[in-house]
């Protein structure tokens, strides 16, 4: 499951492209959730729709998923161009192909008064278990630095009673090219909670809104809870989690010579 995951998390990320139905059908099949999430972002439905089904599939992966207080679901034109996001789109490794730290997004709420955004993720069953690598590649792109050791870089947060998370991870990075004009401020939160796949969100925040940055986490926090029903192939999956998880820096793969 683990090598059929990255497969098509790799040929979604690689490409600045949103991938068709046949194409994805083609690499993998049975792949049928990811292409429907990946039609669904493109603003083909209406936010009511979108939103129902977003928290059934939520529901069905045991996270419970509310708006966010103070914030209005968006109706964006431009949803097929931001559903894949990039701290730097141009940021090339010596040991992962195409675009690094890439991530697909789901629904967007915008703060009443404009200065933040509280973005969901698409499909967290794409994610894993663990964070890990999700955190520790949208750093080094962040960053530039393939050898970086994002270990000082990661807080963990007093665990909210309200999200039953096991732990509450937050980091902090500059978006080199904003998906969203100004908001070139990311506060991105990764929640973990044994047997169930880690749900990460990202706070994109311009000047103004990193004035509350506090209070933004609070109301994205209070917005997601896990359940207490984890499914046997998930209890499964948390079996193949590296022992050293919350460890860095990762071993990183041998980038092949033909692709440097």
């Amino acid at each position: 499951m683990m090598k059929r995951t990255f497969l098509i998390i790799s040929i979604v990320f690689a490409y600045s492209w949103i991938p068709t139905i046949a194409e994805i059908h083609d690499a993998v099949p049975g792949y049928d959730r990811l292409v429907y999430w990946c039609e669904m972002s493109k603003g083909k439905t209406s936010n009511d729709e979108y939103i129902h089904a977003y928290r059934a599939s939520m529901d069905s992966l045991d996270v419970a998923v509310n708006s966010p207080e103070g914030f209005q679901m968006t109706s964006d034109p431009d949803a097929e161009s931001r559903l894949i996001f990039s701290p730097d789109p141009q940021y090339r490794s010596d040991h992962y192909d195409g675009q690094v730290g890439t991530s697909l997004l789901g629904p967007v709420f915008e703060s009443d008064v404009k200065d933040a955004l509280i973005v969901y993720p698409l499909a967290i069953d794409f994610i894993g278990m663990s964070p890990d690598y999700m955190m520790e590649t949208e750093l080094i792109a962040a960053t530039g630095n393939d050898s970086i050791n994002i270990t000082p870089l990661i807080n963990m947060l007093r665990n909210p009673d309200n999200t039953n998370s096991d732990k509450t991870l937050v980091y902090e990075y500059e978006v080199k090219n904003p998906l969203w004009s100004d908001h070139n401020h990311c506060v991105a939160l990764a929640l973990r909670n044994k047997n169930h796949y880690a749900f990460p969100i990202k706070i994109f925040l311009n000047d103004e809104g990193l004035k509350n940055k506090e209070k933004y986490i609070e109301v994205a926090l209070n917005s997601v809870r896990y359940g207490d029903q984890p499914k046997a192939e998930w209890i499964e999956s948390e079996n193949l989690v590296r022992p050293d998880e919350g460890v860095f820096p990762m071993k990183k793969p041998v980038k092949c010579h033909h692709h440097k």
